[in-house]
């Protein structure tokens, strides 16, 4: 039994080793974007959804760019 688990429990770790960072910011992004369609109402849902509108490639470049800012 303790093998078992101990064998899904590898396997899993893989599977969630093989996601890509983009894979996982859309996800992140998608889990944001179902979360604003629980919005009361139309103004709310609208903001909502402009704060996850950022593409994976421009979240990059502001990642990189604020990481080689001294401050």
């Amino acid at each position: 039994m303790k093998r078992t688990k101990l064998i899904m429990g590898i396997g899993f770790f893989l599977v969630l080793a093989g996601c890509s960072n983009q894979q996982t910011y859309e996800g992140l992004q998608m889990s944001a974007r179902n979360e604003c369609a629980k919005s009361p109402n139309q103004v709310q849902y609208n903001e909502c959804m402009e704060r996850t509108k950022m593409s994976y490639e421009e979240y990059e470049r502001k990642r990189k760019e604020q990481a080689n800012d001294p401050d």
